[in-house]
């Protein structure tokens, strides 16, 4: 989302090779004195079984306690020999998944564009939603059908409706993440697919409703999947200023605090304000928002309603939610019922019709 795949690949990497040789260790010392020790009745028993039989008189009944002796070892050797067995059994399950993952870090993953398509892409008008529709798989029912509606430029669209609704899905076909079944989401005049995508990547922002803070100071939070040395403090600082994010100097060392593992230094709502001056520091002419307060409480909330609302009018924003006092905030509603949009319009026209689960009956082009 913010092109930064081989600055999280790197920083993942690194951890991960840090852990793998501890991991290791763990899981050798935890299987160990078991493998052992069963390896060693095994072999001892096994030992002393063939002992008897080659090299001494065995009478019936000491032929019968060797076959007791034995029945015994080999009762004991199933579980490790099923180990064994449903070991290789998961190895031969999970292959494909592993070939698939080693592909994608290889960068195998990653989508070839045409030259110059990234420099081309420039949104100077609406974005508009043209009859689309989306199923997952050609079995099951349609999950969006005939979508249609503009998101205008410099304006604030909420996305509301039920859960099931379709509203999680129509922003990620919004994002680029999934491609349409049928329809169109045309970006001025150029059509949303695989040789725009990597150029729509790089102009939306997108604050997911649980962010993702890595391990690092602040300012390398903000500016995300940039080198440090190349973090410029002014964009950083602007942004903070954009994202009301006013509590800088209450940390030990402003912009250069270690927030920690997830962000464990910082309040919920605090985190949802560096995902907003994250999404801002690329300077993106789209701001989508998932649910963005859905998980604060309500202090939290209105402190980031606040700063997402002094971007009003300054840039195109979409917000999927279901509080309905943040849709009021809105320049515009799209209500979506059971894939479809409803109503389109003002809030105070259309979050009525929402409160009663009323649904227009005179036809989408009137309901605008």
């Amino acid at each position: 989302m913010f092109q930064a795949e081989n600055y999280l690949e790197k920083e993942l990497s690194e951890q991960l090779d840090k852990g793998a040789p501890y991991r290791a260790l763990q899981k050798f010392y935890a299987v160990c004195p078991t493998n052992a020790l069963e390896f060693l009745v095994i072999m001892t028993v096994g030992g002393f079984g063939a002992y008897l039989i080659i090299w001494s008189g065995m009478s019936q009944g000491a032929a019968v306690a060797m076959l007791s002796l034995l029945a015994v070892s080999g009762w004991r050797m199933v579980p490790a020999a099923n180990k064994i067995i449903t070991g290789f059994k998961t190895l031969e399950q999970s292959w494909p998944y592993l070939e698939k993952l080693a592909t994608y870090i290889s960068g195998g993953h990653r989508e070839v564009y045409e030259d110059g398509e990234q420099a081309e892409l420039c949104f100077d008008n609406d974005i508009r939603v043209d009859n689309l529709a989306f199923s997952y798989d050609v079995e099951s029912l349609p999950v969006l059908s005939d979508v249609s509606f503009d998101i205008r430029k410099a304006q604030t669209t909420a996305i509301i409706g039920d859960s099931g609704a379709g509203k999680s899905t129509m922003l990620y076909l919004l994002l680029g993440l999934l491609d349409p079944t049928g329809g169109n989401i045309l970006l001025g005049d150029r059509r949303l697919d695989a040789t725009t995508r990597g150029a729509w990547l790089k102009r939306v922002g997108y604050v997911p409703q649980s962010p993702y803070v890595q391990t690092g100071t602040l300012a390398e939070n903000i500016a995300f999947g940039v080198p440090k040395p190349e973090i410029s403090i002014d964009r950083v600082m602007e942004c903070c200023k954009l994202a009301a994010i006013d509590f800088i100097d209450e940390l030990a060392n402003g912009l250069d605090t270690v927030v920690g593992d997830g962000g464990v230094r910082l309040s919920g709502g605090q985190c949802q304000r560096v995902a907003i001056a994250r999404a801002l520091y690329r300077d993106p002419c789209v701001l989508i928002f998932d649910e963005a307060t859905s998980a604060l409480d309500t202090h939290n909330e209105q402190a980031v309603m606040g700063a997402l609302m002094s971007l009003r009018g300054k840039m195109t924003m979409v917000l999927v939610t279901h509080r309905l006092d943040s849709a009021f905030a809105c320049d515009r509603v799209v209500y979506l019922r059971k894939g479809e949009a409803v109503v389109v319009g003002a809030p105070d026209e259309i979050i009525p019709l929402y409160k009663e689960r009323q649904v227009c009956d005179v036809g989408f082009s009137e309901c605008r």
